[in-house]
């Protein structure tokens, strides 16, 4: 039951607060007690914020970043087929964990579409960032709900399952998108 909170800058010029995303992720702190992580993309404006319960792995901080520093995931749930997608679709990758999580980022990495979630068997939902991509996704069933909203200067804004930290700031909708069609 990790939190995770992201932003996303497309077609916005104007950079959200860094200090105020981190304040609104540390809102959801009881969600994830053991590690907050943060990441934001100096070019795009990008951010991720994880608070992390550790269930898998409990080393591994988030986000966590694939081959490139701007290659970063934040993950909440679980990948039930993670052991299997290691030893096949990614045995040519350089994996460093035992993390499920970890995964995300390196098929986005090997495949660079939305749909390599098709890969993933489990309940989660995840956002990340890839050179100046970004991809938000959760479990097709909504196991792991996600939410969105959009501010004023079109900056989109996604949590996960627990709103009430951000409810009167912002316009919150439930995110009903798959992932082979995420944004």
């Amino acid at each position: 039951m990790c939190g995770i909170f992201a932003i996303c800058h497309r077609g916005c010029d104007l950079r959200f607060d860094v200090l105020k995303a981190r304040e609104l992720s540390k809102r959801q702190a009881h969600r994830g007690p053991d590690f907050s992580g943060f990441y934001c993309d100096e070019s795009t404006g990008d951010i991720l914020c994880h608070e992390r319960l550790a269930i898998v792995d409990l080393s591994i901080t988030q986000p966590i970043m694939g081959t490139g520093a701007r290659h970063q995931v934040i993950h909440n749930g679980e990948i039930y087929n993670h052991e299997s997608l290691r030893k096949n679709e990614l045995k040519e990758m350089p994996l460093r964990t035992k993390c499920d999580s970890e995964v995300i980022i390196f098929l986005y990495e090997k495949f660079r579409e939305g749909s390599m979630c098709n890969l993933l068997d489990g309940v989660f939902a995840f956002a990340l960032c890839f050179d100046g991509e970004f991809l938000a996704a959760r479990d097709p069933i909504g196991v792991k709900q996600m939410y969105y909203g959009i501010d004023k200067h079109g900056r989109y804004f996604f949590r996960l399952s627990d709103v009430e930290p951000v409810v009167g700031e912002y316009d919150i909708k439930m995110f009903v998108l798959t992932c082979t069609s995420a944004i």
